[in-house]
């Protein structure tokens, strides 16, 4: 892992996914290089971080310095059933979440961490990351879900058949 002044980096760098923070004040970018985050508000790049075999997908805490990412790649820095919550002021994980099949997605709150693999989403308290739910979908190959950012109300979205 290293970190860069933000540039876009070579031609050959793969989008893998991108997702919006909370607010929509920033994005983050998983590619096949890492990590990228930007700013929207006078959009400008605010920081790469590279890991071997690059990154499936990524989502960020607010404009925190979390960030929870899945590794891809033929040789992966983070394997592909591993969802790993990142301090990027402390530059190493906080917290790994485990599964025995692909994570294929993610949503943040400031109290909940959503996991969706192929045929379950999981809701976990990200203080102690005990997992609080666990919903039986259908196939979810694309790992779709939504959850609501207010802390009044706790909405999830998932499929079902």
């Amino acid at each position: 892992m290293e970190g860069t002044d933000g540039a876009w980096g070579n031609a050959s760098e793969a989008v893998n996914g991108l997702a919006f923070n909370q607010d929509s004040g920033c994005f983050v970018l998983a590619t096949s290089e890492g990590i990228r985050v930007f700013n929207t508000d006078a959009f400008q790049a605010t920081f790469f971080r590279k890991f071997e075999g690059g990154v499936r997908f990524a989502a960020m805490l607010y404009r925190t310095n979390i960030i929870s990412f899945v590794g891809t790649g033929d040789n992966p820095s983070f394997p592909s059933t591993r969802l790993v919550l990142w301090d990027d002021i402390a530059h190493r994980p906080f917290g790994e979440l485990n599964f025995k099949t692909d994570v294929l997605g993610c949503q943040l709150r400031k109290d909940k961490i959503v996991v969706v693999l192929i045929n379950k989403v999981y809701v976990y308290n990200f203080e102690q990351l005990d997992c609080t739910d666990t919903f039986v979908t259908c196939t979810n190959p694309d790992g779709v879900v939504n959850f609501s950012t207010g802390e009044d109300t706790c909405v999830l979205a998932i499929p079902d058949e």
